[in-house]
């Protein structure tokens, strides 16, 4: 049973750091300084840094064991599918500035961010243990 569940932390070790380094691919170019119509100021982008940062714990919580992990892999994962969905909404009611065409982007981006969310979700549920061939203890007197 325990080389099992071995197995199943090796597959979600390997699950989550491939997810969690393609996101942190998709992030460099929200880390890069934008400078905009001042070439001597650089502004970083917070939520670039702080996606970065949880993608990186996320893989060195789920090295460690921890339990924190669980709640990094499937909270930024829903979150960022939750942000495509706020940019359809907001793109299909022409708000920020959207163009028409926007809410396919945020649709493309939010859809594979909840099948992560949800994949990671059942790597991380708690198996529930094999039976055993042990009499069950009762109450009554024999």
């Amino acid at each position: 049973m325990t080389n099992m569940k071995s197995k199943g932390k090796i597959i979600r070790l390997a699950w989550v750091t491939i997810t969690n380094a393609i996101m942190l691919y998709e992030t460099v170019p929200l880390l890069l300084p934008y400078r905009g119509n001042h070439p001597h100021i650089s502004v970083w982008s917070v939520e670039g840094m702080l996606s970065a940062v949880v993608l990186v714990c996320g893989i060195a919580f789920e090295i460690r064991n921890s339990r924190i992990a669980k709640f990094l892999n499937i909270g930024f994962y829903v979150y960022r599918g939750l942000w495509g969905v706020f940019g359809v909404l907001a793109a299909a009611s022409h708000v920020l500035g959207y163009t028409n065409e926007s809410w396919i982007y945020f649709f493309l981006v939010s859809i594979p961010c909840f099948v992560v969310a949800i994949v990671n979700y059942f790597l991380y549920r708690e198996r529930a243990s094999a039976p055993t061939d042990q009499p069950v203890p009762t109450n009554s007197p024999v």
